[in-house]
């Protein structure tokens, strides 16, 4: 079942402590083509455009990092990934992030900028020193 327009409008009122709900309405209808109900097939698109975006990370991450042993040292197929890789990605899930958080907190914009801590290549060193 799908988030209506009625429950929508029932938790906007609650969060944002107001009974106008007309801006509601205009935000659920970029979601809605029938303006009662959220279109399921435009958010499996953006679902599956995701999965997309990020199967060269999840192959990498499936078969170089989450089911590898020590001893394992070949790969059957190309798994690499660049930087480049994780930050189209990262950019991807920031968008869809921020296309449906619009619907919960209206006017919020999250910026997941990549920046990388202080001593960070110290894992990397560790990881290539044994």
């Amino acid at each position: 079942m799908l988030f209506t327009v009625d429950e929508y409008l029932r938790v906007w009122k609650t969060r944002q402590g107001t009974q106008d709900d007309s801006f509601a309405r205009i935000l659920y209808a970029r979601f809605s083509t029938d303006g009662r109900t959220l279109n399921r097939s435009r958010i499996q698109g953006d679902l599956n455009a995701l999965r997309a975006n990020a199967q060269r990370v999840l192959d990498y991450v499936n078969t170089e990092v989450a089911h590898r042993t020590a001893a394992d040292t070949t790969t059957e197929a190309d798994t690499s990934i660049t930087w480049e890789d994780l930050d189209e990605l990262f950019d991807a899930i920031t968008a869809l992030f921020n296309k449906y958080y619009d619907l919960v907190h209206p006017g919020l914009h999250v910026d997941f900028a990549p920046v990388l801590p202080y001593g960070f290549e110290r894992a990397f060193e560790r990881m290539l020193a044994t």
